[in-house]
């Protein structure tokens, strides 16, 4: 299994937002659960996540931005 496919998991990101963010949120980890002032409504937030997991992929296999571009 090549590294992409092992963080462009939605298992992945939400643990690695836990553990950059768990001392300031105790929900980091999970997605929310009520609708917040910026962002999409808090129920579309695994589809809009899906997206941009595919989108990442997408920019690796193609080589379509650096890989300091994807990280940023």
């Amino acid at each position: 299994m090549n590294l992409s496919n092992k963080i462009f998991l939605e298992d992945f990101i939400f643990e690695l937002h836990r553990r950059m963010s768990g001392d300031v949120w105790s929900w980091a980890g999970q997605t929310r659960r009520s609708n917040k002032n910026i962002g999409v409504d808090w129920s579309d937030i695994p589809m809009h996540l899906r997206y941009l997991v595919d989108d990442a992929k997408y920019w690796v296999v193609n080589k379509t931005f650096s890989n300091v571009h994807i990280a940023i």
